[in-house]
């Protein structure tokens, strides 16, 4: 690798980095409640010193794949910083190699270091929304798509004990990727004539994920898509990839497509079929139903796919120049990079902040002094509190977080009933309340304030009182 190819690699890793980082810096705090789904099954992996079997916020079976969080915790506990720094860092890492991965998986599919410069520096074309949780967000998904692009990797060099191995890896992060991964594999196998002595290995993947699904999502979810054929209801497109993208991306990905399927071979027996698949499993969803991937998921991936075809559009444009093509390639990656800036950025605004900084000092300073109490709180709250050494008792619908208590005190919640939650509180023995504004009742005593948020400390004597009850 030349200096033609090092600073501008160097230039783009740190765009990306950089550009990732500053919006999570804004908040401080992990973005999106999914996010902290995650933070708090790490602290729990990182004060158990072991996987837990249940989760946290909901003290049900653990039933989602553990590869983010087991390796959040390894990330703490190997750098020393805590894991609320560590949500703030990561997804500016795990951007930067997913950039890098592009570039080298590029380099198996173009063989030329001027597309896959192009195809890294449209990593920002993998858009996020809050409705479609991408690489942006510290969650699954992201781990997922860092881990797909690597098991690519390995699959286009045909190193299949080191993919069979990433494919595992995949399979204990993200269900949806590993599906991803399969679909791509039998896909590349079909159009590849060269491989068809290596269909041994593709039964091996089938069977293999099968195991993985299994294993950690119960064989019973997996009969069910099974009786379903592995189909899903309709879906309107109530986040549109075309508008994401915007119109000029759209053309340059056309171009790219149309460019790739004339002059690139391996390119068109791996790209070709895998975004023709996921077009049409798009088209199903709107027009009758789609299969194998829920439809935000199936966004995704597309977003995934995107970089190459732009990618190679933009390379190939610069091509035509000759002499001057490493220039050209230069000036266009700096006008085009900043618009797919742009585009990435539009499309997770506003950040989903839960929990604000008021909140995270309050829960802070109340954990420490009462380890381990019961608070009551939106589903939304709820998830970080185990990280705040707090019980959280959800008040309304979540992630499973604690639906029993739910069932008995959420319409209560709905319906901004706060002596309907009383009563709950009078019933279950619970004491601390937290809705994040103020309240005026005689028997909901302000008990610990920061930051002009309060949590509330249920009286239940003066609620007896009143209510003539015991």
């Amino acid at each position: 690798m030349n200096w033609k190819t090092t600073i501008p690699l160097v230039l783009i890793l740190s765009c990306v980095f950089l550009v990732n980082l500053s919006q999570h810096i804004a908040s401080g705090l992990p973005i999106h409640v999914d996010a902290w789904i995650e933070v708090s099954l790490a602290d729990a992996i990182t004060k158990q010193r072991s996987i837990p079997s249940t989760e946290p916020f909901s003290h049900t079976k653990l039933n989602d794949p553990i590869g983010n969080p087991v390796f959040q915790a390894a990330f703490s506990e190997l750098t020393g910083l805590n894991l609320l720094h560590g949500a703030t860092l990561l997804p500016a890492l795990l951007n930067t190699i997913l950039a890098l991965l592009l570039y080298a998986v590029s380099m198996q599919l173009f063989n030329n270091k001027h597309t896959a410069l192009a195809v890294a520096g449209f990593t920002p074309l993998i858009l996020s929304q809050i409705t479609m949780l991408g690489p942006f967000y510290l969650v699954n998904l992201c781990f997922g798509m860092v881990l797909v692009l690597l098991y690519f990797w390995f699959i286009l060099r045909q190193e299949f004990g080191l993919a069979m191995l990433t494919f595992i890896a995949i399979g204990v992060t993200h269900r949806s990727t590993m599906v991803f991964a399969l679909i791509a594999t039998v896909l590349y196998f079909l159009f590849n004539k060269k491989l068809w002595n290596k269909l041994l290995y593709l039964g091996m993947m089938v069977v293999l994920s099968i195991i993985v699904f299994g294993a950690i999502s119960g064989y019973g979810l997996l009969l069910s898509i099974l009786r379903e054929f592995m189909m899903f209801g309709k879906s309107w497109p109530y986040f549109q990839y075309i508008n994401m993208l915007g119109s000029l991306f759209l053309a340059l990905l056309a171009l790219g497509l149309y460019l790739i399927i004339l002059n690139e071979p391996k390119a068109r027996r791996f790209l070709v079929p895998l975004l023709g698949f996921m077009a049409l499993d798009m088209f199903l969803y709107w027009s009758w139903r789609g299969f194998f991937l829920v439809y935000r998921r199936l966004i995704s991936f597309i977003f995934l796919l995107t970089p190459f075809f732009v990618g190679y559009a933009v390379a190939a444009v610069a091509a035509r120049f000759k002499r001057y093509s490493y220039l050209v390639l230069v000036l266009l990656l700096i006008v085009l990079m900043p618009l797919a800036i742009k585009q990435n950025i539009r499309a997770i605004t506003p950040l989903q902040v839960y929990i604000t900084n008021e909140e995270h000092e309050l829960f802070t300073n109340f954990g420490k002094a009462n380890p381990g109490v019961a608070v009551l709180t939106d589903h939304l709250e709820a998830y970080a509190l185990p990280y705040y050494n707090l019980t959280p008792i959800s008040l309304s619908p979540g992630h499973g977080v604690n639906s029993s208590f739910y069932n008995e005190v959420g319409l209560c919640y709905m319906a901004g009933d706060l002596d309907c939650i009383a009563g709950f509180l009078n019933r279950t023995g619970f004491s601390y309340l937290y809705v994040g504004r103020n309240i005026s009742r005689a028997y909901l005593k302000p008990t610990y304030t920061a930051a002009g948020k309060t949590i509330y400390w249920f009286n239940k004597s003066i609620y007896q009182k009143i209510y003539n009850t015991e």
